[in-house]
């Protein structure tokens, strides 16, 4: 399948504090409520994440609480990654060791007690929705220059064809996580959608100083 792809260094930083064991979270926080109160763990570790609207709801606060540091995000694994190349640990250590990295797991815990969410289960919710909100999110640009008048009729068929593949993509969603799993990611899409969006674009704002 041909289907136009978010660039996987772009899914990388967008998942990296969905990571277990993330390199710039020093231990687990306790989970918590939106509220700030105590919340019930619902899953043993290791147990598989149970999607549900509260989840997704619970997850998009997370990721709006990261907005602010998505730029320094982006420019500390840049750095990170030309100090270490392909070495996991050498990368861990370096995104962990600069004030950037510190700055970012403070913000990171911070955004696990408002959203009430478990590391793991940002990790969980992270690889069940990031690539496929950033093919909603591409396609739905594609859908924008279908409308357009002024679009060439030569890329208005490469967006019918990449539009075809996205439910071709969305089949094989379906057949590897469940329909359920499906049917709650399309009710949520818009806003996962923009906050992706959102995301991209604090991702090329130059962190202040």
């Amino acid at each position: 399948m041909h289907m136009i792809s978010i660039s996987v260094r772009t899914l990388a930083v967008l998942c990296l504090f969905g990571c277990n064991e993330s390199p710039l979270t020093k231990g687990e926080p306790k989970p918590a409520s939106a509220s700030g109160a105590p919340a019930p763990v619902t899953a043993a570790p290791g147990a598989p994440l149970q999607l549900t609207d509260d989840k997704l709801t619970r997850f998009a606060v997370y990721q709006r609480e990261m907005l602010p540091v998505m730029g320094q995000a982006m420019n500390a694994a840049g750095s990170a990654f030309a100090k270490s190349g392909s070495d996991a640990r050498k990368f861990g250590d370096e995104m962990a060791g600069g004030e950037q990295g510190r700055n970012i797991a403070k913000v990171s815990e911070a955004a696990l007690a408002k959203s009430g969410l478990t590391q793991a289960e940002v990790s969980e919710l992270s690889r069940l929705t990031s690539e496929y909100y950033g093919q909603a999110m591409v396609t739905a640009e594609m859908k924008k220059a279908l409308a357009s008048p002024s679009e060439a009729e030569e890329m208005k068929d490469f967006y019918r064809k990449q539009l075809e593949e996205f439910e071709v993509y969305k089949r094989d969603y379906a057949q590897k996580h469940g329909a359920a799993t499906l049917a709650l990611l399309e009710k949520h899409s818009d806003e996962f959608v923009a906050l992706t969006h959102e995301m991209l674009n604090a991702m090329v704002t130059r962190p202040k100083k």
